[in-house]
């Protein structure tokens, strides 16, 4: 029989970077950060992670593949990001999920209408139960990455909150409600 005191307690993580610097992260299977890395320590191998990309949403998710270490090689081209762990191939790639979509849904944000405040930081944990739902509703997005770069980012956020706005409209007119104007 398995004793369940003796299995090591994993986390998740939000893991949110730039979508160059997730392109980058994903390939070398590394992820770095700088600033307050306090919670580093609390990062295992065999933790569990969901990727964010601001302006996007949810692009991936998959486990920590390494322990914490320091390097100064450069890597990304923005910054060093010396503190870093690795992390495995997404088991979910290549998928969007807007955040928008999702975030009634999350309950580590408090405050529903000032949502984008908690995917600032780079590294933040998460309930073990959040990142379930996210990683399954990531799993049946129909958005795809390999069709978004940084010149069509924005066009993207577009489309992406205009699918949101047209799923939000027919929802309430399948519960009966007449839609007057159906506007942003």
């Amino acid at each position: 029989m398995l004793d369940v005191n003796k299995q090591p307690t994993r986390r998740a993580w939000l893991l949110t970077a730039t979508l160059d610097n997730w392109a980058v992260s994903e390939e070398k299977g590394i992820f770095g950060c700088h600033g307050n890395r306090s919670f580093l320590d609390k990062i295992k191998k065999g933790d569990y992670y969901v990727a964010f990309v601001p302006k996007l949403g949810f692009v991936g998710a998959g486990t920590i593949a390494g322990e914490r270490y320091i390097s100064t090689l450069k890597v990304w081209t923005d910054k060093t990001y010396s503190h870093r762990f690795q992390i495995s191939t997404p088991v979910v790639s290549g998928k969007v999920l807007p955040a928008a979509a999702i975030t009634d849904d999350l309950s580590f944000i408090t405050n529903k209408k000032k949502w984008k405040a908690f995917f600032k930081a780079g590294i933040r944990e998460i309930p073990l139960i959040v990142h379930s739902l996210i990683f399954e509703r990531i799993n049946k997005s129909p958005q795809v990455l390999s069709k978004i770069n940084n010149e069509n980012i924005q066009e993207t956020s577009i489309q992406i909150g205009n699918e949101l706005h047209n799923r939000v409209v027919k929802l309430f007119e399948n519960l009966g409600f007449t839609i007057l104007d159906s506007n942003f």
